[in-house]
C-alpha cells in the first residue's frame, strides 16, 4: 500500500507539472491532481487502518474510497482558505495564485467568463508575472463570481459520496468516528 502510494504521489506531481504550462487547467485535471496528490494519502491511510484492524476486503475497499473522498474534501477546503485573510489559517491570501496555481474556485469563474482582462490576469498569474495587486484583484473577482460557493457545493457532493459509503458500515462506532472526521475536515477553519 505504501509503495503504491509513493508511485501515485509521484504520478500526481508529474501530472501537475505536465499540465502546469496549459493556459487553463480544466476542473477534471484539477480533481485528478488532488486525487493523486492529496486524496491518495488519505485513501492509503484509511486502507492501512482497515487492513490492520482485520476488516473484510469489502470494508477495506470502502475505507479506501471514504479516505479518497475525505482527502478531496480536505484539499478543496484548503483551496477555499486561499481566499480569506485570517492569520489563524496559516497561509497568506492568494498564496496558491502567487505560486501560479489555479484552484477550483477560480477555475469555476474562468469557465464562466470571456472577459479579456480577467483572462489576461489569469495568464499573468499562471506565468508568475502577476503583482500582489493583480492577485488581490483576482481573489476578489473569484469571490464575487461565486467561486467559493461553487467549491463548497463540489465539496458537499464528495461529502455525500463519503456518507453513502459510511452507511454501508455495520459497525456504528467506526461509522460515527469517520463521519466525525469528515465533518471536521469540511467544517475546519484553519
Amino acid at each position: 500500500i505504501i509503495g503504491a502510494l509513493g508511485q501515485t504521489l509521484s504520478d500526481g506531481e508529474i501530472f501537475q507539472m505536465f499540465h502546469s504550462h496549459e493556459k487553463l487547467v480544466s476542473e477534471e485535471v484539477y480533481l485528478e491532481i488532488i486525487r493523486k496528490k492529496t486524496a491518495s494519502l488519505f485513501s492509503s491511510c484509511a486502507e492501512i487502518g482497515a487492513h490492520s484492524a482485520g476488516a473484510s476486503q469489502d470494508n477495506i475497499d470502502r475505507a479506501r474510497q471514504i479516505g479518497e473522498y475525505i482527502g478531496i474534501c480536505f484539499q478543496i477546503r484548503d483551496d477555499i482558505f486561499d481566499y480569506y485573510d485570517d492569520p489563524k489559517i496559516g497561509k497568506p491570501t492568494g498564496n496558491d495564485m502567487a505560486e501560479g496555481k489555479l484552484t477550483l474556485p477560480v477555475l469555476y469563474v474562468l469557465r464562466n467568463t470571456q472577459d479579456a482582462e480577467i483572462l489576461q490576469l489569469t495568464a499573468d498569474i499562471k506565468a508568475g508575472k502577476a503583482s500582489t495587486e493583480d492577485i488581490r484583484r483576482m481573489v476578489q473577482i473569484t469571490i464575487a463570481g461565486g467561486g467559493i460557493e461553487y467549491a463548497q457545493a463540489v465539496m458537499e457532493e464528495y461529502r455525500k459520496r463519503a456518507e453513502a459509503c459510511l452507511a454501508a458500515f455495520k459497525n456504528a462506532a467506526v461509522s460515527e468516528a469517520l463521519r466525525g472526521y469528515l465533518n471536521y475536515v469540511i467544517g475546519r477553519d484553519f
